[in-house]
């Protein structure tokens, strides 16, 4: 039941950076390890494949680390389960990605860009219903709470690259 794919372009990938194919695979089983009943695991295990997807797509097309902008958005859209439509998907998406990356990367130390990547995807696809409802002006600047420092401080949404 547990059964995740690896495609042959992340297979391929991953076998020229041998750090992406150890964070690739702590991160399947980190995924995995959460005790849900059969329908859960399903939807837990189709939400690990799209981000997947997403993550090898982008690193294919060499934007892991940007831009983050409509086309990027266009190139990954396809994977996600959510199809959002509207004018400004884009900017909200990728202002809402920052914040999971900064958090990923203020969790999980010394891990690849593409992990970063595929985990933000991961807790976005996770969190779509609060995704969906983010009524979010184009903004430059991202306030955010630090659980660190116990702060709230301002990002500029950088992806990947972004930091408290």
């Amino acid at each position: 039941m547990n059964e995740i794919n690896i495609s042959a372009t992340l297979k391929k990938l991953m076998s020229s950076k041998k750090k992406l194919e150890r964070d690739v695979q702590f991160f399947i089983d980190d995924a995995l390890n959460i005790n849900f009943d059969a329908e859960a695991i399903l939807i837990n295990n189709e939400r690990i494949q799209a981000a997947l997807e997403c993550m090898t797509t982008a690193a294919h097309a060499n934007i892991i680390e940007g831009p983050y902008d409509q086309q990027h958005y266009e190139t990954i859209r396809k994977h996600l389960l959510y199809q959002n439509t509207e004018n400004g998907d884009a900017r909200i998406f990728w202002n809402y990605f920052s914040i999971e990356c900064v958090n990923v990367r203020a969790e999980q130390k010394g891990r690849t860009k593409e992990y970063i990547y595929l985990h933000a995807i991961y807790n976005m696809l996770c969190n779509e219903v609060h995704f969906m409802s983010m009524e979010s002006e184009a903004e430059d600047q991202l306030q955010v709470a630090d659980l660190n420092s116990g702060k709230i401080v301002k990002i500029k949404p950088r992806g990947v690259n972004t930091r408290f």
